[in-house]
């Protein structure tokens, strides 16, 4: 990496040159192919198993909300499957949810507000 060099009384800029035809022409080091396809085989294992999880999950879901219904789930308000008769109201879990958040929102973004007027100073 050089410092250009400026036309007007020959002053360096500040903004490095670099050499990029070193980079084009270089060939792959030994173990650079090596990685690559470990790396590849770590994605494909990732994709794989989220697929994985996603397909043996879908018909036991699929069967649920056929029992219960997808309104039911999202309007009731209770939430005791393990009572009988079972319920599933996962409204009050979406609501706390949602409180929570607004909460950790009231209280962060006045600390992270007042940091960067902080350190912008």
């Amino acid at each position: 990496m050089s410092f250009g060099v400026s036309s007007d009384a020959g002053s360096v800029s500040p903004i490095p040159v670099l050499d990029l035809s070193r980079l084009e022409s270089a060939r792959p080091r030994r173990g650079e192919s090596v990685i690559k396809l470990g790396l590849v085989a770590a994605a494909l294992v990732s994709v794989g198993t989220t697929v994985a999880i996603v397909a043996a999950l879908a018909s036991p879901a699929i069967d649920f909300f056929r029992s219960i219904g997808l309104r039911e789930f999202f309007t009731s308000k209770n939430w005791s499957p393990t009572f009988e008769p079972a319920q599933f109201g996962a409204r009050p879990l979406f609501t706390a949810t949602l409180l929570i958040t607004l909460i950790a929102l009231a209280v962060a973004v006045p600390f992270g507000l007042a940091a960067a007027v902080f350190l912008s100073e």
